[in-house]
């Protein structure tokens, strides 16, 4: 035994450093694209993030940012972390795996052969390192997310549960179940993912606890698992803010005690509540006593108080008393519920809760006012708030409105009158007048909620704002008329039926949303662009062509791009068939095979499809979501790993007389696996030596004018949180202020952007809180077609109105009087500001609102200083780099303006300095990794008029190639699928006509001599 531990403990070593060597290897030295930015900002400087923040990996990454030389290594070192949590993800997946197959293949450790030894640890490191290559896993190794952290603690606390199996006949084995608990309470301050361990884990406790056990027994723990998950996600979390928030009114608002108060005496009575319960039930001198406290501490906890108001409180009682109860029920034989077991819970909680308490971090830094303090959550009440995400909403789960419901009316005179259910009161501190008035919260409103005319079970199709997506994806839907009176008037209305919204839920939520990422794991992926249907773009594939071939088209006839994309990954399936021989082995060995398959499966479905139905998707997804199921992939690894230990056992059983040679031959030709994966993953997955997030990021700062401290408007999160990494962590332009337009729509947001924030002075809004405090000013109607600011005259034709965020960038242009300059990124919609379309100056990825402009304007001597001299491209002429798909989109947006700034330069007459643009573009971004667009024509158009056709070939060749590469690849899609391609359908025959038009003006004529068949016959074919 002793050396089997030494040789598993060792070659689990080994596959940690192999996966913390392949991680840090491959991460990307700065921020990445999306929430990357803004989770290393957070760290670093322990500021608030977006709902529902991840306090402990702040701490964490706030940890590792130490040992960062200067503050450009900064997100390196956060990026190294995620790397080395990853590596440990690795380690206790390796251990997790040898212990099940140990537990399958010897019941005692005498029958522990060198054969089985080898087999046993083949396992291991076979299933580890292909998690360690998989698709998902690798790609958030690699940056500073939640999601490798999430990962880790997964892992480990799956694992504990294991060793706690091993030892929970000896004394002292409930210190497992404790750990385990303080795991999944600092789990909490990372991501909630980790609480989807809780069914495996008790169904583990419950088959080590009552080996007799069966089918009725194994529904009943998996009963008990989901109310223990219930207690956690909608008891303990909220409920320590509802209890807390009662206490807070009651010291605030009824003993005029100051902010706070309330909250800090509940904090201290909940400790000492516990701790009394602990004490009184480990010494067992009285039993009522114990009982007592036990139930008080319950209470305390928040467990009970599901809901709000007297409701909560009700309920709350209601389940004390059977607490109560229950814990005083005695049979024949002695208590129901023993000491221990109320000891080992009440530990168990206190361990939860001081896991948790890293959200103190949250409010204590929210009440500094840091630079980025989103939500600002500086007492229970917006504590609360903050952690239910109440600014993103809900959607229906098992009941509620399908996309195509009418919001229900009441009739209340002459005026129809939408009919709401009144939710849970949103507290909020009164601001002062004087320093005299008392401390007070105020309900600033209530989480009211439309009621609906037309509901249905289970809806998936069910916001009105994806209507068109869900009949697109669906190829029209049917549904039923339903009649029903609005305003006195009866009105039809189309909801789908009960079976086409099931077939939405397998068709997208589960299979294009959930099975297409795990086949992109364990059998192949198409390429790494962004599907929304698309025959071409993200599908998973098999390398077998037959099969590829019949599911998704001839793929050798796949634009050349396509199929040199490096997110081209061929397994052949491997992964998934090693997977599925463990699955069955697992599950027909015997009674401790099946359950241990029903351990892995419910860790594999609640990571999984559980956390499909509950996210509820809607179709167009801003990005891939593979990330949320990682911890599904990880335990079929685990399957993959049983695979491997059930061919070295069949293999030693037909071959007795060389067991162990014949079980090496195995383990290597089962090794091959990972090891092919690795070839096929590394070029898509090695973000070394790319700069873009943060270069591109600068750029946005570095567009705006240097003197006034200017601001600029940003809408995505690829053009707020990467200015925001700039800003905070590197020191870039602290002089400007970035001012995301969805958050100026929130009033504690506007107090933000009012206070001073390194060397940017406040913005000059001149209203106070009280005018656009939450409920105010939310739409303001207008009756007048213009407005003057200055010597502008800004249109509002046809406006009824405007938002809270389109009256605070009126009044800082207001206040401002032009002397402070205020941006907009070239990123943002043109349906955001529309009115201010009209005086818009491009200087580079920002537009300059001016007073003087009537129509869109170019300042072509500051945008050529800024692409020429004061952008960074980062990294992007670096040969065989890795370009996906979000650094591509932000590189054409260089394009674009480059493309503009060639124009105009041209023009002008001004080709030298056009050409200087050109070889700039060439020089930073080169076609082999940033293919040319449309937006290359303007370099066509140069080359030619500088007499440098050669060059202007080779782009007009370049894009009527792939222009008919693309477009021949299109009509050979089933014309049920046709439809998914229509965008790139229109761009490519854009892009076609656009490099025609430029051949003819320059008369290159081989050029539509060659394409000018092929032009009219898809002209024809697409009419």
């Amino acid at each position: 035994m002793k050396k089997f531990r030494l040789v598993d403990n060792i070659l689990g070593w080994l596959t940690f450093l192999v996966a913390a060597v392949v991680y840090c290897s491959t991460i990307e030295p700065t921020a990445s694209f999306w929430d990357c930015p803004e989770f290393i900002t957070t760290g670093y400087l322990l500021e608030v993030g977006h709902p529902p923040g991840a306090p402990f990996f702040m701490l964490t990454a706030n940890l590792f940012t130490q040992f960062a030389s200067d503050a450009t290594q900064v997100a390196k070192m956060v990026n190294t972390m995620s790397a080395l949590l990853s590596a440990g993800c690795i380690l206790f997946l390796f251990w997790t795996i040898t212990h099940l197959v140990r537990r399958l293949l010897i019941d005692d450790w005498s029958e522990l052969t060198i054969a089985r030894t080898i087999a046993i640890e083949a396992s291991g490191i076979v299933g580890a390192l292909i998690y360690t290559f998989s698709d998902t896993f690798w790609f958030s190794a690699v940056e500073g997310e939640v999601y490798a952290y999430s990962s880790c603690f997964t892992a480990v606390v799956f694992w504990m549960i294991l060793k706690w199996e091993d030892v929970a006949d000896k004394p002292g084995s409930d210190r497992w179940l404790i750990l385990i608990t303080y795991m999944t309470g600092l789990s909490i301050g990372v991501h909630l993912l980790n609480l989807l361990c809780i069914p495996a884990i008790v169904l583990v406790f419950y088959y080590k606890k009552y080996p007799d056990a069966d089918l009725k027994g194994s529904l009943f723990a998996l009963f008990i698992s989901v109310i223990l998950m219930a207690a956690v996600l909608y008891g303990v979390i909220p409920g320590i803010i509802t209890v807390g928030g009662w206490f807070e009114l009651l010291f605030v608002n009824h003993l005029n005690m100051p902010f706070n108060t309330g909250a800090i005496v509940y904090i201290v009575l909940l400790i000492a509540t516990v701790l009394w319960a602990i004490y009184e039930t480990y010494n067992k001198n009285n039993t009522k006593r114990g009982n007592l406290a036990f139930t008080l501490a319950i209470g305390m906890l928040g467990i009970p108080f599901y809901g709000y108001g007297w409701s909560a409180a009700i309920v709350g009682a209601v389940l004390l008393v059977a607490i109560w109860l229950v814990i005083n029920f005695k049979k024949k034989s002695g208590a129901l519920i023993s000491n221990r077991i109320k000891n080992t819970a009440l530990c168990c909680m206190l361990m939860l809760m001081i896991g948790y308490s890293t959200y103190a971090l949250i409010v204590v830094r929210s009440s500094a006012n840091p630079p980025m303090d989103q939500n600002s959550p500086e007492d229970i009440f917006t504590l609360g708030s903050y952690l239910s995400r109440d600014q993103y909403g809900d959607s229906p789960l098992l009941y509620g409105q399908a996309y195509t419901s009418q919001v229900a009316l009441d009739i209340e005179g002459n005026m129809c009158i939408p009919r709401m259910k009144k939710g849970a009161p949103i507290y909020q501190q009164v601001e002062k007048k004087s320093a005299d008035e008392p401390d007070r919260y105020f309900v600033v409103r209530t989480k009211d909620k439309y009621v609906y005319e037309q509901n249905m079970l289970f809806p998936r199709m069910h916001d009105s704002s994806h209507a068109q997506a869900y009949e697109d994806w669906m190829g029209g839907v049917d549904g039923t008329v339903r009649d029903y009176e609005h305003c006195g008037q009866i009105i039809s209305v189309k909801t789908p039926t009960f079976l086409e919204n099931m077939r939405f839920f397998l068709s997208y939520q589960c299979n294009f949303m959930y099975w297409r990422y795990f086949m992109w794991n364990f059998a192949g992926r198409q390429n790494d662009l962004q599907s929304n249907g698309e025959a071409e773009h993200g599908n998973w594939i098999t390398g077998f062509s037959f099969i590829d071939d019949a599911i998704l088209g001839d793929q050798s006839r796949l634009p050349d791009e396509l199929k040199q994309n490096k997110g081209h990954n061929v397994f052949y399936c491997m992964p998934l068939i090693l997977g599925l021989i463990g699955l069955f082995w697992q599950a027909y060995k015997g009674k401790k095979g099946i359950q241990q398959f029903w351990v892995v499966f419910f860790l594999f479905f609640m990571t999984g499809l559980a956390i499909v139905i509950y996210l509820n998707q809607t179709p167009m997804q801003p990005r891939e979501r593979d990330c949320a199921y990682a911890g599904s992939f990880y335990a079929f690894a685990i399957w993959i790993g049983m695979g491997v230990g059930m061919i070295s056992e069949k293999v030693r059983v037909k071959s007795t007389k060389y067991a162990s040679l014949m079980a090496v031959l195995s383990a290597i030709a089962c090794l091959l696996v990972p090891i092919q994966m690795a070839s096929q993953t590394w070029d898509d997955h090695d973000r070394s030596g790319r700069y873009t997030c943060r270069d591109f990021g600068a750029n946005y700062l570095n567009s705006m004018q240097r003197e006034g401290h200017p601001i600029i408007l940003t809408n995505g999160d690829n053009d707020t949180f990467p200015l925001w990494y700039n800003h905070e962590v590197e020191g870039v332009r602290t002089d400007t202020r970035v001012v995301n337009m969805e958050y100026l729509q929130t009033d504690w947001y506007i107090d933000q952007m009012k206070r001073q924030a390194y060397d940017s002075p406040p913005l000059p809004i001149s209203l106070s809180h009280e005018d656009y405090k939450e409920g105010r000013m939310e739409y303001v109607p207008i009756d007048t077609d213009s407005i003057a600011i200055g010597p502008a005259t800004i249109s509002l034709k046809g406006k009824q109105g405007l938002f809270k965020n389109e009256l605070m960038v009126l009044d800082m242009l207001l206040q401002a009087n032009w002397e402070r300059s205020v941006y907009m990124s070239i990123s943002m919609g043109s349906d955001i500001l529309p009115f201010l379309r009209d005086h818009l100056v491009l200087e580079g990825l920002a537009y300059r609102i001016s007073p003087t402009a009537t129509n869109q304007r170019i300042d072509v001597e500051r945008l050529y200083d800024n692409i020429m001299h004061r952008f960074r491209y980062g990294g992007l002429s670096t040969k065989d780099i890795y370009v996906d798909e979000d650094v591509k989109r932000m590189a054409h947006t260089h394009q674009l303006i480059m493309g503009v700034l060639i124009d105009s330069l041209l023009q002008r007459g001004d080709i030298k300095r056009a050409l200087n643009v050109c070889h700039k573009w060439q020089k930073e971004m080169p076609q082999e990794n940033v293919p040319y667009t449309e937006y290359a024509l303007s370099m066509a158009r140069c080359y030619y008029m500088a007499r440098q056709p050669e060059q202007g070939d080779e782009i007009l060749s370049s894009l009527l190639r792939r222009s008919d590469e693309w477009l021949s690849w299109i009509n050979t899609i089933k014309l049920s699928r046709r439809a998914g391609s229509l965008y790139n359908r229109y761009t490519w025959m854009q892009t076609m006509e656009q490099a025609l038009v430029v051949a003819e003006q320059f008369e290159r004529t081989e050029f539509i001599h060659q394409y000018i068949k092929q032009y009219e016959y898809y002209n024809k074919q697409y009419q």
